[in-house]
């Protein structure tokens, strides 16, 4: 009989720093054609609002199906199907929110200064979360500046965030203000149109911009695209060879089960 798995039971399996060492590893694969990603689909039809996304390891010999959306009520599942069939079904929006700040921990660790030790961040959700703790497991941050719209739950937020990993999140006037003089500044909102601009970043800084995963949505000035394009560190990228070690990384050894006790709104999220 297939695993079943409520979100804070899948939860409380990993950490961020788990789940960064297994998407890179994935990612590898992928370059190597031994995994495969496709893109999300979309259904919306009426009250009914269905995405899914599909990848899968050769190796492992795993494929897995997520969908999420509304029906009625908000559904996130992932479907893990392997040689014997179905194998688990799994509430995934934790996972979910771990895998997205996960890609960005991976793209900081090959993309950003190794020193980097200041984040600038438009937008203060559940994503935001996320974003800081896959950061702060590759850099040693000292401070993280955070701006959104609605002041109150902006404090919140930051008074939350810097109790719970141990790091100064501060709320900044502006989104400007959060990324002036940033290493690393991240776009985790649901904007159309842009909330960095390319004359508010300073050079050398790395940009993340996770929130625009629909083609009218765009949280970046294109001036900020079209300035670092001829900049991006392709070839280390290509053979993963990490800038901070000149090490090949190593694919990650199995995930082991840790203890279901910690409370499921903070033990994702902590960098270790």
């Amino acid at each position: 009989m297939p695993l079943f798995l409520k979100d804070a039971e899948a939860a409380s399996l990993v950490d961020m720093k788990a789940v960064i060492a297994a998407l890179e590893a994935a990612f590898l694969k992928q370059a190597h054609s031994e995994a495969f990603n496709l893109p999300r689909q979309r259904l919306n039809k009426n009250e009914t609002r269905l995405n899914f996304m599909l990848a899968g390891d050769m190796t492992l010999n795993r494929r897995a199906i997520r969908a999420y959306g509304s029906l009625g009520s908000s559904v996130s599942h992932i479907f893990l199907y392997g040689s014997e069939g179905l194998l688990a079904v799994i509430e995934s929006r934790t996972l979910s929110s771990l895998r997205t700040g996960a890609a960005s921990g991976v793209a900081a660790k090959y993309l950003a200064a190794p020193d980097a030790r200041i984040v600038g961040i438009v937008g203060a959700g559940k994503q935001a979360r996320f974003q800081i703790a896959a950061l702060q497991a590759v850099r040693p941050l000292e401070e993280v500046r955070v701006f959104a719209r609605t002041r109150a739950p902006l404090e919140e937020f930051c008074a939350r965030m810097s109790s719970q990993l141990a790091l100064p999140v501060v709320p900044a006037a502006s989104g400007e203000a959060a990324a002036k003089g940033a290493d690393i500044v991240v776009a985790a909102t649901t904007a159309k149109e842009p909330v960095f601009f390319a004359d508010w970043i300073k050079p050398g800084a790395c940009v993340i911009g996770i929130g625009a995963n629909n083609p009218g949505w765009r949280e970046l000035d294109a001036a900020i695209i079209t300035a670092r394009r001829s900049s991006w560190p392709t070839t280390r990228i290509r053979h993963g060879s990490n800038p901070a070690t000149s090490r090949r990384p190593r694919a990650p050894a199995p995930l082991t089960g840790r203890s279901s006790s910690r409370s499921p709104e903070s033990s994702p999220i902590r960098p270790s």
